[in-house]
């Protein structure tokens, strides 16, 4: 079962009709209002409400939040913003102590590390949220 435990949730505008994203990762256009990224994109953080354009969006930038998942991933993957408001698993990461065999194909924008399971798309899962790039 998904839960949350809030860390810092803020409260920006939405930019566009979020009423059916509540716990997609978002991004912040160039007014400064909350959006839906594009995969892989940098995000801010989740969205814990069900705003229309206009209104407030309660955003969590740390903590556990729920999200929904694209497809299967694994206790302890990190997670990135994938398409329609869900997330995916990342890629293999890059080993910077020593040469990888599985080098990532492009940059990383990690939002935070799967703290349940998922074994199909649309399901919730727990995310502890840690954003980074590498």
């Amino acid at each position: 079962m998904a839960t949350k435990v809030p860390g810092l949730v803020v409260s920006f505008v939405a930019g566009a009709d979020l009423r059916n994203y509540q716990y997609a990762p978002v991004s912040l256009d160039s007014n400064g209002r909350v959006v839906l990224p594009s995969a892989n994109a940098r995000c801010i953080g989740i969205l814990q409400n069900k705003p229309n354009t206009g209104q407030a969006a309660s955003v969590m930038l740390y903590g556990i939040s729920k999200v929904v998942a694209n497809g299967p991933i694994s206790v302890g993957n990190p997670v990135v913003a994938a398409a329609n408001g869900q997330v995916a698993a990342a890629g293999a990461f890059h080993n910077h102590g020593a040469a990888s065999s599985n080098p990532p194909t492009a940059q990383q924008r990690i939002l935070g590390f799967a703290l349940t399971a998922a074994t199909a798309a649309g399901q919730v899962i727990e995310v502890l949220l840690a954003p980074f790039e590498f």
